[in-house]
């Protein structure tokens, strides 16, 4: 039986419109704007990019009501983001960059700057909603930059968000995640190297091949392997700062904002402790530092 594939996208669109029925009536909101963010996804996928903006900005509208009109919520990033994808579809490069943008004012807490040429920097000491997220619309800027013909301010972001994967690199603990963490770094690397050579730059795309190899190779430098080198009371007092740092960002996500202050200024300690005592093993167990982290790269002069 031949399957109609616009029939499937109706029947879509209807099953979420039945749902989004359902959340009005009962006033759950937040799921309300959900749907209509999948609902303005289905019409994406139908080229309907127009009216999906038009969905996507109602969406954001009811968020920005449920949340009091706070200026910035992480929430609202998914729907910048999609709108960024949308106005793409439509050539309308100004409001590509300037969604993509202020989805990146939004992952963070503290991240305000709306012009597209400056980027989150690892030195501004922010506070990461979603470090997966953070990346990958970095990327996606990037990528947009390139398309317009704005190489320097692809080239520029590639070498941000080089440094905030560096810093992320740290922070992973499963297998999946260091999976989900392969694929995606290895994919960014491969478009920044193109980036470096349409800036003829052949020492950053030596750099960032090499770094591409280095997270292919990285499941042997893991963090297991390198805990397995402590002692009981190191891999203990590990796990507790460790446990403490999460429960705190825990908090920090679902806290009002005149409680936010606080525990930022507690994860900010708990960090420098965390930070602080690596430091420490890594100085009495050079191996540890091998293996947990990234393994050294080498430049295009030593190579030839």
């Amino acid at each position: 039986m031949k399957v109609n594939a616009n029939a499937i996208k109706r029947s879509i669109i209807e099953s979420y419109s039945a749902a989004l029925d359902i959340y009005r009536t009962e006033r759950v909101v937040l799921r309300e704007t959900q749907t209509l963010n999948n609902i303005a996804t289905a019409l994406y996928h139908q080229n309907k990019y127009q009216k999906a903006i038009s969905i996507l900005n109602a969406s954001l509208q009811l968020k920005k009501e449920y949340y009091e009109n706070a200026a910035y919520q992480y929430s609202y990033a998914a729907n910048y983001e999609n709108l960024a994808e949308n106005y793409e579809a439509l050539g309308k490069t100004e409001q590509v960059l300037q969604n993509y943008q202020l989805a990146l004012m939004n992952i963070t807490d503290n991240f305000r700057n709306k012009d597209i040429n400056t980027n989150p920097k690892l030195t501004d000491n922010l506070y990461t909603y979603n470090k997966p997220d953070l990346l990958r619309v970095l990327d996606l800027k990037a990528q947009a930059a390139l398309n317009v013909g704005n190489i320097n301010l692809a080239y520029n972001t590639y070498q941000v968000l080089d440094k905030w994967i560096n810093e992320f690199y740290k922070d992973l603990s499963t297998n999946e995640s260091k999976l989900t963490w392969i694929a995606r770094t290895h994919a960014i690397y491969t478009h920044a190297i193109a980036v470096a050579l349409k800036k003829n730059d052949p020492s950053k795309a030596f750099e960032y091949a090499e770094k591409s190899r280095a997270i292919l190779l990285w499941q042997s430098h893991s963090r297991q392997a390198a805990l397995s080198l402590l002692n009981e009371t190191e891999r203990e007092q590990y796990g507790k700062l460790s446990t403490q740092l999460q429960q705190t960002d825990t908090e920090y996500r679902n806290a009002s904002d005149e409680n936010k202050s606080a525990l930022k200024d507690s994860i900010d300690i708990q960090k420098q402790r965390f930070q602080q005592f690596e430091k420490t093993l890594s100085n009495t167990n050079p191996e540890y530092a091998r293996r947990k982290y990234q393994p050294k790269t080498i430049t295009l002069n030593e190579r030839f």
